[in-house]
């Protein structure tokens, strides 16, 4: 129970902050600081997000992102776990595949934007590419890195008892692996939904990215400060839910001192 009351207590800290900063930009804005058709103030766009989401439109588009950013991102964990952990473990891996991880790993997923509208059009395989891309490299050096960092000594001590190297990788290397496998996984949840919103502004037909650069179109500035707001707002929940699942099933990891 006080775990429970810790963590909902952590949310409405950072709930609270995050009213507090939207207070202030509203008490800016009455002053006002700028011009409120180019920077709407906090009371019109939640008016406007309530119109939107009566419409459906909100959570048409934002359901699309999530959509997205959850393939991409579960297609990035299943293929970049496996290979982060055999860099970590086998020189060969990390020679071999390695060397093509760290070549590709500098290329920015916006870079790759054009070649995924020549591949896949604007549908939905485009912005799950960038998302995919977004996240898997994030994820396999968070893996390679946290199997190097597993005790020697702790290897050892269950090799003298007896055990063989299937023991070994199963009982000591993953889960003294998993808090980062964990971490580059939160990263790349990160990674990923700033990717799709970039890929939606330029190859998708719907979308967060694909609603904001709509109302850059028709200079409705309000919805694009909903889809921005929308976007940070998501972000937050779903790195939030993502530390909630943590803390639930993987009670015998190490406690964070702050998350």
């Amino acid at each position: 129970m006080p775990e429970k009351a810790r963590a909902w207590g952590g949310l409405l800290y950072r709930g609270g902050a995050v009213i507090a900063i939207f207070a202030a930009w509203e008490a800016a804005q009455a002053i006002p600081l700028a011009d409120p058709s180019l920077f709407p103030r906090p009371s019109r766009i939640l008016v406007e997000s309530v119109a939107m989401a009566a419409s459906g439109a909100l959570f048409h588009h934002a359901l699309q992102s999530l959509a997205r950013i959850l393939a991409g991102w579960a297609l990035a964990a299943a293929l970049g776990i496996p290979i982060g952990l055999a860099m970590g473990s086998w020189r060969v891996a990390e020679e071999t595949v390695g060397t093509v991880v760290h070549f590709l790993r500098p290329i920015s997923p916006v870079t790759w934007i054009p070649l995924a509208i020549l591949l896949f059009g604007f549908g939905v395989g485009g912005p799950m590419f960038i998302v995919f891309l977004a996240a898997f490299f994030p994820i396999v050096l968070a893996s390679a890195a946290a199997v190097r960092s597993v005790e020697t000594v702790q290897i050892n001590a269950v090799r003298t008892l007896g055990a063989d190297e299937v023991a070994v990788f199963r009982e000591v290397v993953i889960p003294g692996s998993m808090p980062g496998i964990l971490l580059g996984l939160r990263i790349a949840l990160g990674n990923a939904w700033a990717a799709v919103v970039a890929a939606e502004l330029f190859g998708a037909q719907g979308g967060l990215g694909y609603l904001i650069t709509q109302s850059v179109v028709f200079f409705e500035l309000s919805h694009v400060m909903v889809g921005m707001v929308l976007i940070g707002f998501t972000g937050f929940v779903l790195d939030w839910l993502f530390l909630r699942f943590v803390d639930r099933h993987l009670r015998w990891m190490p406690k964070r001192e702050a998350t």
